[in-house]
């Protein structure tokens, strides 16, 4: 596999995004399978931040709804979502891990020498 040339840093989800399709058809390294996996913490943290922003801003009254429903029970609606949402990215991290890990075992063929 070629050389890592990242200097250690966290890359961020847009720069881990042009990255991954830039690489689409490989070659891959740990770094780019970790860094998928890390879209699913930094999607965990975006949802519940966004979750008790949402919260907060009902709770001040800052918030309606167009159809008069309680904006509360539209939250709980929201972040039971959000937490769906969480629940996928899990299984996408869980499923690139397994699939790097079978993966990394692969190697080119070597051609069988010709029968005598």
């Amino acid at each position: 596999m070629p050389e890592n040339t990242d200097t250690g840093s966290q890359l961020s989800p847009a720069q881990l995004t042009a990255r991954l399709a830039a690489r689409l058809h490989g070659p891959y390294d740990d770094l780019d399978t970790v860094g998928a996996a890390d879209l699913t913490a930094a999607a965990y943290r975006l949802l519940t931040a966004l979750g008790d922003w949402l919260t907060a801003e009902a709770a001040a009254g800052r918030v309606g709804d167009d159809h008069r429903r309680p904006p509360a029970d539209l939250i709980a609606l929201i972040r039971a979502a959000f937490s769906q949402a969480d629940d996928h990215a899990d299984g996408l991290a869980d499923a690139l891990s397994t699939a790097h890990n079978l993966a990394s075992t692969l190697h080119a063929a070597v051609p069988a020498a010709p029968a005598a």
